[in-house]
């Protein structure tokens, strides 16, 4: 994403319709969103943190692209590792929003697992197990490791027996 891609998200997202609104809820003197746009200034860490909060996107991966615009240009070596640290980043998002999704409508609206539901955990884990077989585990660690353990959590909080816990 380029910076007048967050902002335009972070406009869109807020239902602002100016930059000089989004200036002030970014708690900003009102030029500074026009002066990102016309590339004479960068935010901030704490200010595209900020920014990418209202843009609804990983504050880890904005603060990322932050230090990739602002490398050095005569650095190629940094530039690629962040490059690198930030394809990485994303791919590590990705990958868990499946079972962080599952996690949150838990921790939300539901008090109990049902049969359903540890099937569905159960369905997962064996999707990942086979894609620990397919490919490289430690290319996907991180997803797989929350997708892989989701069905164990949730039955281990709401239905103790069926995790092999008495309660």
């Amino acid at each position: 994403m380029t910076l007048d891609d967050y902002l335009d998200k972070a406009k869109a997202r807020q239902n602002l319709q100016s930059d000089r609104e989004l200036s002030t809820r970014l708690g900003a003197v009102a030029t500074h969103v026009n002066q990102y746009r016309r590339f004479n200034s960068l935010p901030s860490v704490e200010r595209m943190i900020r920014i990418a909060e209202l843009a609804g996107e990983p504050v880890e991966v904005a603060v990322m692209d932050l230090l990739i615009w602002k490398s050095p240009e005569d650095s190629p070596a940094t530039l690629q590792v962040l490059t690198r640290m930030r394809a990485a980043m994303v791919k590590m998002f990705r990958a868990a929003a499946p079972a962080l999704a599952v996690l949150a409508a838990v921790l939300v609206g539901f008090s109990s697992i049902d049969a359903k539901a540890l099937e569905l955990g159960r369905t997962l884990e064996r999707a990942v197990a086979a894609e620990r077989q397919a490919n490289s585990p430690a290319r996907h660690a991180p997803g797989l490791y929350i997708m892989g353990n989701i069905r164990r959590v949730l039955a281990a909080l709401f239905m103790p027996q069926a995790a092999g816990n008495p309660a």
